[in-house]
């Protein structure tokens, strides 16, 4: 009876213990919070934002409410570097020399227009800031007042947060622009990221019927690019990414020609225009990119383990019952 006694207790000890793995299962089965949703705006000039947001994923709208067209960045400063420093700064070099990190943003934002995006902060002291110039003066939004520090702490409880479900990818090379291929008409999720060893951003402008690429490229060095680009398309696009950085945007892109360029003052093809077609009917897609076991991804992956955990807990319920029967059948097993 005692070897009866002891696989009781063992297999009591596997029961307990397997109750006790499938606790991650369950775990990883609860559904993933949303990304906090902020709003920014921006007026002439200053930032009405938030002090202080949470750390990871973070949905933003850019509200620009005022008469000139301003862009979002948010960045980490080198240390000991501060906003006086940022003011300082009256050339391209001068201002990302003092950059240590950047989390993207919106590119220029019309006024009465906004922009929406998801950008993915660490915990830390960041800078918002816009970098746009007046036609009239030259002097740069950041001077004026559109500089303000955000407090990133960490999330209160942690967890997962869902992640934006991308049908599009863009990749920022070294080299170039990755641009999606056989793009169809209508809304789309766009993840863009930084693949490449420079700071880099990707803007997305929508051509005026008959304009190619080379046509917004002499548009842009003369300054005049209101002539090519349709003021009624999915223009914008994302802040400076850091290498390895990325951020989601959504838009609802119109059938024609559209280019995508990097305007980052570090990048190698700075202001080169990449070009790219949406048809006017939906094609084939771009894989989606969402983050493998991030968000809603989570309950059907630990649905089979948990599955196979009840189904070796009961095997083993059973064969302790059977050893037990046969043992008292006997009279009981030697010690």
């Amino acid at each position: 009876m005692r070897l009866v006694k002891q696989l009781v207790a063992a297999g009591a000890g596997l029961v307990v213990a397997l109750a006790l793995g499938a606790l991650p299962a369950a775990v990883a089965a609860a559904p993933a919070a949303a990304p906090q949703q902020v709003t920014i705006t921006a007026t002439e000039y200053a930032f009405d934002a938030p002090v202080q947001v949470d750390a990871g994923p973070v949905a933003v709208t850019y509200q620009n409410n005022g008469k000139a067209s301003h862009n979002l960045k948010v960045w980490q400063l080198k240390e000991g570097k501060t906003l006086d420093d940022v003011k300082a700064a009256r050339t391209a070099d001068a201002l990302f020399a003092l950059v240590a990190a950047a989390y993207g943003g919106m590119s220029m934002t019309q006024p009465g227009a906004s922009q929406h995006a998801v950008l993915d902060l660490p915990a830390g002291q960041l800078v918002l800031l816009s970098a746009t110039r007046s036609t009239a003066d030259g002097v740069p939004d950041f001077f004026k007042g559109l500089l303000r520090p955000i407090t990133v702490v960490a999330r209160p409880g942690g967890g997962a947060v869902d992640l934006p479900q991308a049908d599009v990818a863009i990749s920022l090379k070294d080299s170039g622009i990755g641009v999606p291929v056989g793009l169809g008409a209508g809304a789309h999720t766009v993840k863009v990221t930084n693949d490449g060893a420079q700071l880099h951003q990707a803007i997305i402008l929508k051509l005026r019927p008959g304009k190619t690429a080379a046509d917004f490229a002499t548009a842009f060095k003369a300054n005049q690019t209101g002539s090519v680009v349709d003021p009624a398309g999915a223009n914008g696009g994302t802040g400076d990414l850091s290498p390895g950085q990325h951020e989601w945007i959504t838009a609802t892109f119109a059938p024609g020609d559209y280019v995508a360029f990097d305007d980052a003052g570090t990048s190698s093809f700075r202001d080169v225009p990449f070009p790219f077609t949406v048809s006017p009917a939906q094609v084939a897609q771009v894989v989606p990119s969402r983050m493998p076991g991030t968000g809603g991804g989570a309950a059907s992956e630990a649905a089979p383990a948990t599955l196979l955990l009840l189904a070796v807990l009961l095997l083993a319920l059973g064969a302790l019952r059977v050893v037990q029967r046969r043992a008292m059948g006997r009279g009981g097993l030697p010690d």
